[in-house]
């Protein structure tokens, strides 16, 4: 029998600049098992976790280990890693680093300009507004650019799909 365990990260301030000008940890996590902050990061569970820091302002470092998680990153430049299985991935303000692992990913990247990888699985990984760098890694991945100068490669898989939007690297045999 699964135990649902829900836990909600209250806001911690972290003193590294003058007053008003201090970064916020905020941090939001319902999961299964037992998710837990650590400074400035937040560390999810084997299992599937929902990790909502979209109310924080300082680098982060995320990591939802297993599961199928859905994490959202905050306003700052903040380094994800979702771990094994099927993750949704928002990362959100500043310029950031997504790694979604093995299984079928979703990647979406913030204003910045951000550095996604899907890993091994066919993931979906999608631009954001700044000059972003798009890898989908081993599967057939989809790839999409947006309004900024994104550079998309698909990495080793056989049906790689890249929009009109991507400069496009391809690997040819």
């Amino acid at each position: 029998m699964k135990r649902l365990v829900f836990l909600t990260i209250l806001t911690a301030l972290v003193a590294l600049g003058p007053p008003g000008r201090v970064p916020v940890v905020q941090a939001q996590v319902i999961c299964t098992g037992h998710a837990r902050q650590i400074g400035l990061g937040v560390v999810g569970t084997p299992g599937d976790d929902f990790i909502d820091c979209g109310g924080s302002t300082a680098d982060l470092i995320i990591m939802g280990l297993g599961g199928d998680d859905f994490i959202i990153g905050g306003a700052g430049s903040d380094m994800i890693m979702a771990g094994a299985g099927d993750d949704w991935v928002f990362a959100r303000g500043g310029d950031n680093i997504v790694q979604g692992g093995e299984g079928k990913d979703a990647l979406f990247a913030g204003t910045g300009a951000d550095w996604l990888r899907g890993g091994p699985g066919d993931d979906v990984l999608f631009g954001g507004g700044g000059d972003d760098l798009l890898f989908g890694g081993a599967g057939n991945d989809s790839l999409f650019g947006a309004s900024g100068r994104d550079l998309c490669n698909g990495g080793s898989g056989d049906k790689d799909w890249a929009s009109f939007s991507c400069e496009i690297t391809v690997h040819v045999p």
